[in-house]
């Protein structure tokens, strides 16, 4: 189903990277009211772009490339948030699975270079995943909680 190779995630997020700067870009010429949010998230998504073609091409393989398009132009800020809150839950999803793929659990935080972490900029409060470990009751950490 999925690519073997170590490089294989970095590429898949590397696409993700690829449609998330073109969809900011998109918005921040097209919609005034996601102007400055978009080019911040814009500058994020350019940054952890280069670093993964940079890992990608260090590891000997060919950085997968942006595609031309990647479906119609939102029409509306309306369109363009819920297009750009689509993508930060698609790259959260590839983090919390990649995390889980290597043995470690999901910590509920947003990726750091992805649209998550400036999702509340653009008008969407980013979603947190759910804890993957359940919190300790005071009386199995052994904390009190005041006088017994």
């Amino acid at each position: 189903m999925g690519d073997p190779s170590p490089v294989g995630p970095l590429q898949r997020r590397l696409a993700l990277e690829h449609e998330a700067v073109w969809l900011t870009s998109l918005s921040a010429g097209r919609f005034p009211a996601l102007d400055d949010a978009a080019r911040a998230a814009l500058r994020r998504h350019e940054r952890a772009r280069d670093v993964l073609v940079a890992r990608v091409a260090a590891a000997g393989a060919t950085p997968v490339g942006p595609q031309a398009a990647y479906g119609v132009p939102p029409r509306s800020v309306d369109q363009a948030r819920q297009r750009l809150a689509d993508v930060a839950e698609r790259m959260r999803h590839r983090a919390a699975r990649g995390a889980r793929q290597r043995g470690r659990p999901s910590r509920g935080r947003p990726v750091a270079a992805g649209l998550g972490a400036g999702g509340d900029e653009l008008g969407r409060r980013p979603q947190r995943l759910p804890r993957t470990r359940p919190r300790l009751s005071s009386r199995v950490s052994g904390r009190r909680r005041g006088p017994r």
